[in-house]
């Protein structure tokens, strides 16, 4: 009876992973990318601060599945530390990458200057087939949206939240400008990247 019972739970398990949109192996992959994400938060022996776990939705781009996140993390004698991460998975090879960076949040107030604080991009994969993500920080209550530009001329944009955004786009290719935007549109700021000499040059120049 018990076995009966164990193999009716495990059905109907699968049954809804099946329901789950493109079936249980993206389930397990969404799920593979979001612990990978929250691994590398905060790597050892950092310790995790309590509630300060935030995670992203995660975003099916291209051949990719990608999740942001941002952590506290604690580790004796040293301040406490502000990361934010990610974790990019290709669902046709099942190989992926991953990062984190420290980063500085900032304030919001209300009718402050807008300026972008941080840019920070990330690029998984290679010419074939690549994901690129884009993290950054922003002052100013006016702004709403980024918009980036690739070396390549590719386009890709995103919400401001919280004074943060990500932007992820299947895109090999380096990050030359940031543009933020308000709720019309209108251009408030920018951040232009210039790209050095050495090995970011196979993501294309910027000029």
């Amino acid at each position: 009876m018990i076995v009966l019972l164990c193999l009716g739970a495990t059905a109907a398990a699968f049954v809804f992973l099946c329901q789950v949109r493109a079936g249980p192996v993206s389930w397990l992959r969404s799920y593979a990318v979001q612990r990978s994400a929250r691994s590398a938060a905060c790597i050892l022996p950092a310790q995790r601060v309590a509630g300060s776990y935030q995670v992203d939705p995660v975003q099916h781009v291209g051949d990719y599945l990608v999740v942001a996140v941002t952590a506290q993390c604690n580790q004796a004698g040293r301040p406490r530390q502000s990361v934010e991460g990610y974790s990019a998975l290709d669902s046709t090879s099942g190989e992926g990458c991953s990062g984190t960076g420290s980063f500085t949040p900032v304030a919001t107030p209300a009718g402050g200057s807008v300026l972008v604080e941080q840019v920070s991009s990330a690029t998984c994969g290679d010419a074939q087939g690549a994901v690129s993500l884009v993290t950054g920080q922003v002052s100013g209550s006016a702004a709403t949206a980024i918009e980036v530009q690739f070396a390549n001329d590719a386009v890709a944009g995103g919400p401001i939240q919280n004074g943060r955004f990500v932007v992820v786009a299947p895109v090999y290719s380096a990050v030359c400008l940031v543009r933020v935007l308000d709720a019309d549109g209108a251009l408030l700021a920018s951040h232009r990247n210039s790209t050095p000499p050495g090995p970011a040059q196979s993501l294309g120049a910027c000029p």
